[in-house]
């Protein structure tokens, strides 16, 4: 599973070097497990999620915590980069700031640890930052590109579309909870 900032707004995917990222993560962590890179399945936003038929975008979006749940790891891609409408730096730090991206990492946080998530910078993946996860928990203490824009590309906010994914994310923890897994 890759979680990476959108650093463009009207295109969906990562730019050169975070894609450059992803190819030389999915082979370190390909050498890291013993496995060839044709058995390895990638989950990326762009091409994972509908993009053109709004109606299974919208259920996709709505079970982003199952599909943030079920990878064998996460690699989070934040090599310095620059947004491309805003001209602000783009990294590790403003990754976290990121509302989708808090959403994700939560998500394979709550069912998977942080032992299987990294960080890839542009050399290399790194173990997640022990303060990472303190850093993020707080969902809608973030940033969003609808709230960003003013609201003026979409009607519904992206901290109204993250409710039904996070009950549906905190159901699944409180039963897992309760039954001792």
């Amino acid at each position: 599973f890759f979680s990476y900032e959108c650093l463009i707004w009207k295109q969906a995917g990562p730019n050169e070097r975070q894609l450059h990222c992803m190819k030389e993560s999915l082979k370190e962590l390909a050498d890291r497990n013993g496995t060839s890179l044709n058995d390895v399945h990638v989950w990326l936003d762009c091409i994972s999620i509908p993009q053109r038929n709004k109606a299974m975008q919208s259920a996709s979006i709505n079970s982003i915590y199952s599909f943030a749940s079920l990878p064998n790891a996460m690699v989070i891609v934040c090599p310095d980069s620059v947004h491309s409408d805003t001209g602000q730096p783009a990294d590790r730090h403003s990754i976290r700031q990121r509302l989708w991206c808090r959403v994700e990492h939560l998500a394979y946080c709550c069912s998977c640890g942080t032992q299987s998530m990294y960080l890839h910078c542009g050399e290399g993946l790194e173990a997640l930052p022990s303060d990472w996860m303190k850093s993020v928990c707080c969902v809608h203490n973030s940033m969003s590109t609808c709230c960003r824009l003013k609201h003026t590309t979409t009607t519904t906010c992206d901290r109204e579309v993250i409710v039904q994914p996070l009950l549906a994310l905190y159901y699944d923890v409180l039963l897992r909870h309760a039954r001792g897994l």
